[in-house]
């Protein structure tokens, strides 16, 4: 032990007068020196306490508090058995999140880290300084300079996940696409075994990926990790991963546990990580002591203005930098001196001070700014998600693909405060912690800070102002006291709207609910599109604050049909919770109508009150069908179609009492799509309802057996989802700029072709990793697509998750068996839920008389088998009948066992995407590629069933009858006498039976739905499907006897459905005078397909049928045909060519054209028929 420890010890637990004393003493009283010296510190103690570096470290956490733990690191970072843990800066690569120390406490955590930061503090004042040079290279976009500043802060700090997750990012805006992916070769190469350190690094490096989704990479990867993760790995995953969510409730010490293991850049990252959330989380007030201390250290050893700003928001003082001209862009803005804003010479320097940018941007949506390049592009998204308009979810996604990458610097992080208030709304609490956050965090002190600081700082905060600011419209704003009365137009230096609205807002958190109604009428006409939109929301809360619900409601609903994206910024559950009173007793439609905006645009947690609304709707109106709506008077046309089309669906329709059977529900769903059609509302989506309900209602009707499958996932959503056919269009066009192979495609190709058998590479694709293999572009978002499109698959709202939760994993399966053993009394039943089980008197006394020691073994074999009978249920329930996902890109991390277990298997690794692309030709349309992933998705459904089945009718039958035979065994060998065994043993045989039979019952279910699938069909069930489907009747005769192939109807219903169609719309007759007729007939393997109407008299009908001859010369050439079969309107003869040749390859010709003046045929000669023929 070092000698000076004692006096080190004394030196820093004493302070001022009291360190002399203490010194002086030690000096002169030579005994006390003595025993003194003798004596041994805590820290010395630990140190001695043993030979191995676990057990020494794992009592320094335990024996130590936090202020011994943090100043002893400095003094321990040569020591050897924490010198690795401390010494951290020079750690190679492969060391990163290796443990070095044991997990302790967030008190202890926090100390450790403030102990290495302290330590390091010269190195981290350096990287403090150039990161906000970085910073302002990004944002003038010298890209080069800024991978400069990032070279000096990894030699002085060593290598840190927040400099490679920037490097990626710039090399990605740079375009040096081989360069990132040279990058991520490099480190995982250099990763060697840590498969952990692998998925960490790809999950950074990959965090800007730039493939204009409608939803950002970062919400799919935080939807993921949700799925997928639990516990510690969870909570590290969140803070690492995405960017900050002021929802989640954090466990920052899980994340410290693997933190501390890294960099000292990025330790001191994650304590400012740390600090922002307990500033502006839901759940931050529970890290308020930590961010303290963190700040306090903080503030005292480095300078940063955002790290002062961050001390601010725990009531820790500091120097305020005031300089008068920093509020001039602020100041022109509450006057409402937009156009001087954007016209300022010196725009681009100013916007590097955040606080600036928001102004200019909040400018921007008034007047068009001239902004270029990245800031110019930053505006305009920013703008957007202010506006709430049609880019809206563009523009989001592009800002938080950049704050999830750069979001460590502290203007992104300034960023990303901005978009949890623009994107999002969930309380009223939630949003006042975001603004404050934004308030104190600010770059730039002006008066507004003022509205939110502690109060033991803002009088001081306050006076230091007035002298500079005193007399400016922002010093009016936010801190004179102004009470409702004061007449806005004395606010002469103020905008008078926004100066209206912040008196109506400062009423509304008043609780003067009925004078901020008051004011916000005044100026709820005003043009100023953002002040529009928060009075819009403003008057609504305030009607409902004031009672007025109803009012609320019509407001709510008229703004979310004028632009539904606001809702994202509105207490949209407030208004749904104040609606259900009117729910009984109302006739009017807004209410069913604000319930179905909530569940489509915000959250589906008001399904029942929506569908008891509509139902109470007609009831209270005096209407029994739904179709009675059409007979309505004096509704807003826009209120109605909505109503039709969103609220009265199968889904709300399906417990009204009016309709007796799901049949009838889905004939009604089909008319008002019918009506809406020929109203010309929603046509492509109507259509497409009406063809695909239809097929269902002909094919149940049509339906010869009754499935026992539970098992079930609807992909209809596939067609109509307008972010995947977003992404598959962006897919395409890299495919169009990628001429040749790339080097992942190369050594993808060379291991399919490596391995012999293809069925071992496909059954085995999900689990198939290759290592350090980087995606290109094009491959890495067709896998991210891929992945995107299982999601909805298996975890969707119509998902096979869903399906296996509520039809099979709560109640039906355990029950199911449990009932075996129930029904004979053998299942012991227990105390309580969580307790131990009751004594089984029932079987005691029919094995009686026992002696005492003879009942206890038979309660404990009785026992044990209720226990272990149950358990291996459960197992098989909670473990087993999991869905699980494990991609290749996060293949690294930990799982729990419930994870482990799951059967159902949905991973996706680079080889299996590389498999399904193969599948998908070049110029395949985006109804072609849902194809061929709904295929695979099945497939690997019907993979994992099989795996269910097996696992069932093996490892679980053999259990089960095996503790049965454990039973008899112990209960035989307890009472022994035949005629006392006579009734148990003729139980056993009937539990087996029953066992056996619901086992086998158990396992049919694992098979897979049919649904709407068939396996064969004849040309009647298609032209059922068409006429409905078509709202046209037909005289047919099919000739032929042939049954088709299941995989062809969707395809023969669509090109039936084009000619009849056709007969309905372009006969120009009304709908009773209209006949059609048709045959099909073989003819050497060809189909005949013959169709005739009538139809309004043409006239000369020959120079009709030569009108006709450019359709006919079109009709086969790709070139035109391929183009046309993805549009909608008069593009019917391309829907036949596609359906046909391309989807069923079928070759074929057409003949149509007038017969006389009033008839018009088809003649469709189909080759090859047998090609879809069932045999």
């Amino acid at each position: 032990m070092d000698a000076n420890d004692d006096f080190c010890y004394v030196q820093c637990s004493a302070k001022g007068p009291a360190h002399l004393f203490l010194t002086v003493k030690f000096m002169k009283s030579t005994q006390k020196k003595i025993k003194k010296k003798r004596e041994q510190s805590q820290l010395s103690r630990v140190l001695a306490s043993s030979k191995i570096r676990y057990r020494v470290q794992k009592n320094f956490f335990e024996k130590l508090d936090p202020g011994e733990i943090r100043s002893s690191v400095k003094l321990l970072a040569k020591h050897m058995h924490f010198a690795s843990a401390i010494q951290i800066k020079g750690d190679i690569f492969k060391g990163k999140y290796v443990k070095k120390t044991p997990d302790t406490s967030l008190e202890n955590n926090v100390a450790w880290c403030l102990g290495i930061i302290d330590l390091y503090k010269v190195e981290l004042q350096e990287f403090l300084t150039r990161e906000t040079l970085i910073q302002s290279n990004i944002l003038a976009e010298r890209y080069a300079d800024a991978l400069e500043y990032l070279e000096q802060i990894d030699s002085i700090c060593g290598i840190s996940f927040w400099s490679i997750g920037i490097r990626s990012t710039l090399l990605s805006l740079m375009g040096e696409k081989d360069k990132k992916q040279a990058l991520l070769t490099k480190l995982m190469g250099e990763s060697e075994s840590n498969a952990f350190l692998k998925s960490i690094t790809r999950l950074i490096i990959n965090k800007f990926e730039e493939n204009d989704g409608i939803s950002s990479e970062s919400s799919f990867t935080e939807q993921k990790i949700k799925r997928t993760y639990s516990g510690a790995t969870l909570n590290f995953l969140m803070f690492k991963a995405v960017p900050l969510n002021n929802e989640f409730d954090y466990n920052y010490n899980d994340v410290l546990n693997r933190e501390k293991h890294t960099s000292i850049v990025d330790v001191l990252v994650c304590l400012i990580d740390l600090a922002t959330y307990a500033a502006c989380g839901d759940h931050g007030a529970q890290y308020e002591d930590a961010a303290f201390r963190i700040c306090t250290m903080l503030c005292k050893n480095f300078e940063s203005d955002y790290i002062s700003a961050l001390g601010v928001n725990f009531g820790i003082e500091c120097t305020w930098k005031l300089v008068g001209a920093d509020c001039d862009i602020l100041e022109d803005y509450t006057r409402g001196n937009y156009q001087k804003i954007i016209e300022r010479d010196d725009l681009n320097t100013r916007l590097e001070n955040f606080s600036d940018f928001q102004a200019v941007c909040a400018a921007a949506c008034r007047i068009p700014h001239n902004v270029q390049g990245l800031l110019g592009s930053l505006i305009d998204a920013a703008s957007s998600l202010m506006l709430k308009n049609q880019e809206f979810d563009e523009s989001a996604s592009y800002l938080s693909l950049l704050t999830n990458s750069l979001g460590k610097l502290p203007w992104f992080r300034q960023m990303q405060l901005m978009m949890l208030r623009e994107s999002k709304f969930t309380t009223e609490k939630t949003d006042y912690l975001l603004a404050r956050a934004q308030g104190l965090l600010a770059d730039i002190n002006s008066p507004r800070k003022a509205r939110y600081l502690p109060e033991n700082l803002r009088s001081g905060y306050v006076a230091a102002i007035a002298p500079i600011y005193g007399d400016t419209a922002l010093f009016d704003l936010f801190v004179a006291d102004h009470e409702y009365g004061a007449n806005p137009v004395s606010w002469g230096r103020i905008d008078r709207a926004r100066a209206i609205k912040y008196i109506a807002g400062d009423l509304y958190r008043k609780n003067r609910a009925k004078e901020a109604i008051f004011v916000l009428e005044q100026i709820n006409a005003f043009p100023d599109p953002l002040i529009s939109n928060e009075v819009s929301k403003l008057l609504i809360l305030s009607h409902l604050k004031d009672g007025n619900v109803q009012t609320a409601i019509d407001l709510y609903v008229q703004m979310a049909l004028d632009n539904p994206r606001l809702l994202k910024t509105l207490s949209s559950s407030a208004i749904c919770s104040a609606g259900e009173a009117l729910i009984e007793a109302s006739k009017s439609i807004e209410v069913s109508i604000a319930l179905s905006i909530h569940n489509r645009f915000v959250a589906s947690n008001y399904t029942a009150e929506l569908r008891y609304a509509f139902e109470r709707f007609l009831l209270n109106n005096g209407m029994n069908s739904p179709l009675e709506i059409f007979e309505l008077d004096g509704v807003d046309l826009t209120r109605f179609y909505y109503f039709a089309e969103h609220v009265c669906t199968p889904e709300n329709m399906k417990l009204y009492l009016y309709f007796e059977t799901a049949r009838d529900v889905e004939i009604c769903r089909v008319e008002i799509c019918k009506r809406l059609v020929k109203a010309g509302h929603s046509l492509d989506l109507m259509v497409s309802e009406i063809k695909d309900r239809t097929r269902k209602i002909v094919l149940h009707d049509a339906a010869k057996h009754v499935e026992s499958s539970k098992i079930y996932s609807d992909t209809s959503g596939f067609l109509t989802s307008a972010e995947f056919s977003h992404l598959y269009a962006r897919y395409q066009k890299l495919c169009a700029e990628e001429t040749i192979k790339t080097p992942d495609e190369v050594a993808l190709d060379d291991f399919v072709f490596g391995v012999k058998s293809k069925k071992d590479i496909v059954d085995n694709a999900h689990i198939v990793h290759i290592q350090s293999l980087v995606l290109s572009e094009k491959n890495s978002l067709f896998f991210k697509l891929l992945k995107l499109m299982r999601d909805e698959f298996t975890f969707g709202a119509k998902g096979l998750g869903g399906f296996l939760s509520t039809r099979i994993k709560h109640g039906h399966f355990p029950n199911t068996l449990r009932k075996c053993a129930g029904d004979e009394g053998l299942l012991s039943k227990k105390a309580t839920s969580t307790g131990g089980y009751k004594r089984n008197i029932a079987w005691l006394e029919k094995l009686g008389p026992l002696s005492a020691e003879q009942s206890s073994i038979a309660d404990k074999a009785l026992t044990d088998f209720s226990s272990k009978f149950n358990d291996i249920i459960n197992n098989a329930n909670d473990k087993w009948l999991n869905i699980t996902v494990v991609d290749q890109d996060v293949a690294g991390l930990n799982l729990d066992q419930t994870e482990n277990e799951a059967l159902f298997n949905y991973s996706c690794t680079y080889l299996g995407a590389h498999l399904v692309k193969a599948e998908v030709p070049l110029a395949a349309t985006y109804q072609d590629f849902v194809r061929v992933v709904s295929d695979w998705l099945w497939w690997r459904t019907e993979y994992n069933l099989d795996r269910v089945r097996k696992k069932l009718s093996k490892e679980f039958r053999d259990e089960a009858f095996h503790r049965v035979d454990k039973l008899e065994r112990d209960i035989v060998d307890c009472v022994k006498e035949e005629l006392k065994l006579a009734q148990f043993q003729e139980s056993l045989v009937r539990l087996r039976q029953r066992l056996a039979t619901s086992v086998d019952m158990v396992i049919g279910w694992f098979e897979r739905s049919q649904g709407l699938a068939v396996p064969q069909f004849d040309s009647e069930i298609a032209m059922r499907i068409a006429c409905m489907s078509a709202d046209a009747k037909i005289d047919y005769d099919d000739q032929t006897g042939v049954q088709f192939q299941g995989k062809a109807l969707t395809y023969i219903v669509d090109v039936l459905y084009v000619i009849l169609e056709n007969c309905v719309t372009k006969s120009n007759l009304p709908k009773d005078s209209l006949m059609i007729q048709g045959s099909l007939q073989i003819e050497n393997n060809n189909a005949v397909l013959l169709v005739e109407n009538n139809c309004a008299p043409v006239g000369d009908y020959m120079l009709a049928n030569a009108n006709l001859g450019p359709y006919r010369d079109r009709y086969g050439k790709e070139s035109f045909m391929l183009p046309a079969s993805r549009t909608q309107g008069g593009t019917g003869l391309a829907k036949i060519w596609k359906a046909l040749l391309k989807d069923l390859d079928l070759r074929h010709s057409i003949e149509f054209g007038y017969t006389s003046p009033s008839s018009f045929r088809i003649k469709l000669i189909i080759n090859d028929i047998n090609k879809v023929v069932h045999q």
